[in-house]
């Protein structure tokens, strides 16, 4: 593991990476769409064909495709509270140093640059919010509060528990760095997904939902 003042550099350098390919940005043609429908009503969300973009042939949508359920085997992350019990695969960056993002929907990617759960310092844990047909692992993540409990179960199945103290949504161009990849002393979790409205016009969400946990 990384010392967490080597995390917090790497996570400096990776803050605009992040919030780009949650979105699936142009600077993101990765599986990388972890966007969200609507912050207000995301199950129901509009699909491109449905949209003006759409009408005009300019709609773009990065979400990844709809595919069978991965089986939630540790690593797994579960959040009782909005019903989320998910596989948890590492994740690395790409070439041009963009984070990785999750190859399922399903799916829960660790940033393995930084801590592992449970390890102290920050471990920053995303999931997409939605797929181009329906909602995702952290499609209710914005629905966290103070107080509720994560738990992340290792491979040797032992785990570590953590405690919701706040969340914030951010537009992606204002993404918080150094909130997100700081150093902590101890163990901290951060949950990142999209939010916001929907951009079709580059076919990504243009705000972040970000969840902070601390252990229990």
């Amino acid at each position: 593991m990384p010392s967490l003042a080597a995390s917090a550099l790497v996570g400096a350098v990776l803050g605009l990476a992040v919030w780009s390919w949650l979105g699936g940005s142009d600077a993101a043609d990765d599986p990388a769409a972890s966007g969200e429908r609507s912050s207000r009503n995301p199950s129901r969300g509009v699909g491109p064909l449905g949209s003006p973009e759409a009408r005009r042939g300019e709609a773009r949508d990065h979400r990844p495709p709809h595919a069978p359920r991965v089986p939630a085997t540790p690593p797994r992350l579960e959040i009782p509270a909005i019903g989320v019990r998910a596989h948890v695969s590492p994740l690395g960056t790409t070439s041009s140093g963009a984070l990785s993002v999750p190859d399922n929907w399903s799916v829960v990617g660790w940033w393995r640059g930084g801590s592992e759960p449970g390890e102290p310092g920050p471990a920053a844990l995303v999931g997409h919010v939605d797929s181009q047909t329906r909602p995702a692992v952290f499609h209710r993540l914005r629905e966290l509060r103070p107080g509720d409990l994560i738990r992340f179960v290792r491979r040797d199945t032992s785990s570590a528990r953590f405690v919701v103290v706040r969340k914030q949504q951010v537009p992606k161009t204002e993404f918080p760095t150094a909130s997100v990849y700081g150093e902590t002393r101890e163990p901290t979790l951060r949950l990142i997904t999209c939010g916001g409205s929907f951009d079709w016009s580059r076919g990504h969400y243009r705000d972040n939902v970000i969840v902070y946990a601390e252990q229990a």
